[in-house]
């Protein structure tokens, strides 16, 4: 078996490859199903401005902004933050994506009401 060792960063693409084919992203109806127990937990309705850290490949960024959400998403990997671009525009989904870590946010709870941030 060929072996290969990676230092894991998010920033590196070689960590984000390794970790999307250990841990694969869920489809659309979980993370769909996901928004859902997001909104029942915190009694939020769309319209709301929501701040998505971590936001990865998107997954619930896009099914926010399809409920009529303002999303933000961050995050520090290129590669998830590509696939959230293509999957907001193959939504048809106005969202803002940035490259940024969480350590360098000056948002405020004003700003948005909601902040979404999972392990």
């Amino acid at each position: 078996m060929k072996r290969k060792t990676v230092t894991f960063t998010w920033e590196d693409e070689d960590a984000q490859a390794c970790f999307a084919e250990w841990c694969p992203f869920p489809d659309a109806a979980a993370s769909a199903h996901d928004v859902d127990r997001i909104e029942s937990f915190l009694h939020i309705s769309p319209s709301l401005d929501v701040l998505d850290v971590g936001c990865g490949t998107g997954r619930h960024a896009v099914e926010m902004a399809r409920r009529g959400y303002r999303v933000v998403g961050i995050d520090v990997a290129t590669s998830y933050l590509a696939r959230a671009r293509e999957a907001a525009r193959k939504a048809g989904m106005a969202l803002e994506l940035r490259l940024q870590r969480a350590s360098t946010l000056t948002e405020t709870e004003e700003e948005f009401p909601v902040f979404l941030c999972q392990k």
